[in-house]
């Protein structure tokens, strides 16, 4: 009975077509054009930059927004207002050194830097090294190290810029720069304010069996700075001096779940920089001498728990690079820097004190077809230890 009835149902099918034809089965679309940023390969040595064209749009945002939206660094951000890292191939935020004209820039009881700090008008350019090739620049990290470079402009006279933004739960920014100078003598000088209440609306889906949409509170941030620069140059020097101030006041907003009347966890930043520098180029070769010197107060308070933190600390660079050529195809790098960081805190008992002192050498060639190699070489002392040597070829 079965295969009877299969075979009527067989014939009584229809036939079924699986495509409906069309007289025009072409759509024509308009050209997409996918780009990505170059990365050099500079003597065997991965390295990303960003300057001027990158940074137009940025004067009033930090850094962290800047790498963000140019590279494909990983930035661990805590929201507007808060604190900003960098993850370089994924290694830790504290394995991302942060440098400003050849001395280091992070926190020395952290061991890291706070990326929302910087705002990207103060910077000319940025230098993102990758692994093992960071360790050319001071104690270098394994995950790399974000150069930042502040440059003068010889030609062009005399400019002044200013952008200013508002927006949305109470943000203002403000950015000014006002350049001066000619072919030997170059000042710059640069303002930043940024101030914003953060009180966005949100559904809080945490503290009950219903949503229920609530209001950010104490959520604010005020930072503002302040950089001077001046450069002098003669036929085969340039000497320069830079001054920078940097303060941020900001609120910690509570998790979601606690309920809050009062703002009662804050957070004050407040950073002096200042860098004396001296180039000499001849002949192709280069002797470059950086002394600077980064005073640091991070306080912070929560009158709940109660916790009243302050600490200070005083991080003092001297360094040293020269380079020369060794016959047409190689170029040799030598370098010495020594930094002193002083901490004073009351969580501590008494005033810690700690000098690294690293001394470098490398050397690049230039092989045939279009080949480089390099060699370099690291010996660091921590106090009064000496580390193993660090070992670098590519």
């Amino acid at each position: 009975m079965k295969p009877a009835a299969f075979y009527i149902a067989l014939l009584i099918t229809l036939p079924l077509q699986g495509q409906i034809p069309l007289r025009n089965d072409t759509v024509l679309i308009e050209e997409v054009t996918i780009s990505r940023r170059k990365t050099e390969f500079i003597t065997a040595t991965r390295k990303l930059s960003l300057g001027i064209p990158e940074m137009q749009y940025y004067h009033g945002a930090p850094i962290s927004e800047l790498l963000t939206g140019k590279t494909n660094i990983l930035i661990k951000s805590y929201g507007p207002g808060g604190s900003a890292s960098a993850v370089i191939r994924g290694t830790a935020a504290s394995h991302t050194q942060l440098n400003w004209n050849g001395i280091n820039i992070g926190n020395p009881m952290l061991g890291q830097a706070d990326l929302s700090l910087v705002p990207a008008g103060f910077v000319d350019d940025i230098h993102i090294y990758y692994g093992g090739g960071s360790i050319k620049l001071n104690s270098g990290g394994i995950g790399g190290i974000i150069a930042l470079e502040t440059k003068p402009e010889w030609t062009g006279g005399n400019s002044s810029s200013f952008s200013a933004e508002a927006g949305s739960f109470g943000k203002i920014t403000g950015f000014v720069k006002i350049k001066a100078g000619n072919s030997k003598t170059q000042s710059v000088t640069r303002a930043y304010f940024h101030s914003a209440i953060n009180n966005f609306s949100y559904l809080n889906e945490f503290t009950g069996p219903d949503p229920v949409k609530e209001e950010r509170e104490f959520n604010s941030v005020l930072r503002k700075g302040f950089m001077q620069e001046v450069w002098l140059r003669s036929r085969d020097n340039i000497i320069s001096a830079r001054l920078w101030y940097q303060s941020s006041s900001r609120e910690l907003p509570a998790p979601v779940i606690i309920h809050k009347t009062e703002s009662d966890e804050k957070q004050f930043d407040e950073s002096i920089k200042a860098l004396i520098d001296y180039k000499n180029e001849t002949g192709g070769n280069i002797i470059n001498v950086t002394i600077g010197a980064v005073f640091d107060k991070l306080n912070y308070n929560n009158t709940t728990i109660p916790v009243d933190s302050r600490n200070n600390t005083a991080s003092f660079t001297a360094a040293t690079r020269i380079e020369t050529a060794l016959g047409d195809n190689a170029r040799l790098l030598v370098s010495a820097n020594d930094e002193i960081n002083i901490v004073t805190s009351n969580n501590f008992g008494e005033r810690k004190l700690r000098n690294i002192f690293t001394v470098m050498a490398s050397a690049h060639f230039n092989l045939e077809k279009g080949m480089t190699g390099e060699l370099l070489i690291r010996e660091t002392i921590l106090d009064d230890r000496l580390l193993t040597p660090d070992i670098y070829a590519g």
